[in-house]
C-alpha cells in the first residue's frame, strides 16, 4: 500500500469518521479516524458503488493509502472544489449554488433503494439510542424512541452528511462524496442532519469560527444564510410562519445528532463546542418530544 505524507498539508474538513487534507491544488487525502479504519473504508466503498448503481452523481476514490498509523483514500488530479469552497470563492453565485444543492437533495430523496443494500435509518437511530446506555435515563431513551418511531417508513435514499464540505462542485455540477452513513428512510433524517451540521454550529457562539469552517467550509454568516436558503428552497410553504415551524421541527429532530455525538465524536463537546450535549438535550429536547410528535401528521406531508 502506498504511503503519503501530510507535511505541508492543510486540514479542510472534519467529520465523525474522517479528516480531509489538501496536499496540493489537485490532491486530497481522506483519512479514516474510526476504531476499525480498514473495515470502515470497505464499507464506504460498498456504499459508493451502490450509490453509483442508483445513477446518483458521486465521486469516490477506491485507491487506499497509508499515512503513519492511519489509513484512507487519495484523490489525485482532482479538478473540483467542495461546494463550501466554491461558495466562499464566488459569493455572487450563492443563489445558483443553492439551487444546485437543493436540486440534488430532491433528486436523492426521489430515489428508492433496496433495503438489502442499505441500512434503515430508523434502525440506526434506535441502535444509537440503545448504545447511549446509562448516559441517559430510561424515560429519556423512551422519549427519543417515540420520536424516531413516529417517523413514517420510507425506502428513500438518505445521504446523512449532505453538507457543503462533503459535496464536490465540478463543471457546474455537484457530486456526492460522503458514504459513511448512507441508508434509507424518511428525508427528515437528511434535513435534520444538515441542520445540525450547518445551523447548530454556526448559531452557537461558543463554537470557534475555525471549527465552523472545518465542518461546513463556510464562514459563520454564510453557514447561517446557507441553511435558511436551503430551507426556503426545499419546501414550498404558504407563509413565513410555516417555515419557522418547519425549522423548529428540524432543529428539534436534529438534536438527536447532538445527542449521538457523545458516541461518535466524544472529544468535540469538550474541545470544540464547550457544552455537554446530554445536558443541552435535557433542557431543550426531551421535554418537547411529545409536542413535536403531535405535529408530525401535519408537517411531514410538506416533504412530498
Amino acid at each position: 500500500m502506498r504511503e503519503v505524507s501530510l507535511e505541508g498539508a492543510r486540514l479542510i474538513c472534519e467529520t465523525v469518521t474522517s479528516m480531509c487534507y489538501q496536499l496540493d491544488e489537485e490532491t486530497m487525502v481522506v483519512l479514516d479516524i474510526t476504531p476499525e479504519p480498514l473495515a470502515q473504508i470497505e464499507h464506504e466503498k460498498q456504499n459508493a458503488r451502490e450509490t453509483l448503481v442508483l445513477g446518483l452523481p458521486a465521486l469516490f476514490s477506491f485507491e487506499m493509502v497509508r499515512c503513519g498509523e492511519r489509513y484512507g483514500v487519495i484523490y489525485e488530479h482532482l479538478q473540483a472544489k467542495t461546494l463550501g469552497q466554491q461558495i466562499m470563492g464566488d459569493p455572487a453565485g450563492f443563489d445558483h449554488y443553492l439551487d444546485l444543492f437543493t436540486a440534488l437533495s430532491r433528486r436523492i430523496h426521489a430515489t428508492s433503494v433496496s433495503p438489502a443494500k442499505f441500512r434503515s435509518m430508523k434502525d440506526d437511530y434506535a441502535d444509537k439510542i440503545e448504545r447511549l446506555g446509562d448516559r441517559i435515563t430510561a424515560e429519556e431513551a423512551a422519549a427519543a424512541l417515540r420520536l424516531v418511531n413516529a417517523i413514517p417508513d420510507r425506502d428513500t435514499y438518505v445521504e446523512i452528511g449532505f453538507q457543503p464540505s462533503r459535496i464536490f462542485f465540478q463543471d457546474d455540477s455537484l457530486l456526492m462524496n460522503y458514504f459513511a452513513f448512507n441508508g434509507y428512510g424518511h428525508p427528515i433524517f437528511d434535513l435534520a442532519n444538515t441542520c445540525a451540521s450547518t445551523l447548530f454550529s454556526a448559531a452557537t457562539p461558543k463554537v470557534p469560527d475555525d471549527y465552523i469552517c472545518l465542518v461546513t467550509n463556510l464562514d459563520r454568516a454564510t453557514a447561517l444564510r446557507f441553511w435558511d436558503a436551503y430551507l426556503h428552497r426545499y419546501f414550498d410553504l404558504p407563509s413565513e410562519g410555516d417555515y419557522e415551524e418547519m425549522n423548529g421541527l428540524l432543529r428539534h429532530f436534529g438534536q438527536l445528532t447532538l445527542l449521538f455525538s457523545v458516541l461518535t465524536m466524544p472529544h468535540v463537546a469538550d474541545e470544540k463546542v464547550g457544552f455537554d450535549p446530554i445536558q443541552l438535550c435535557r433542557r431543550t429536547f426531551f421535554p418537547h418530544v411529545d409536542e413535536w410528535v403531535g405535529k408530525l401528521d401535519r408537517l411531514l406531508p410538506a416533504f412530498d
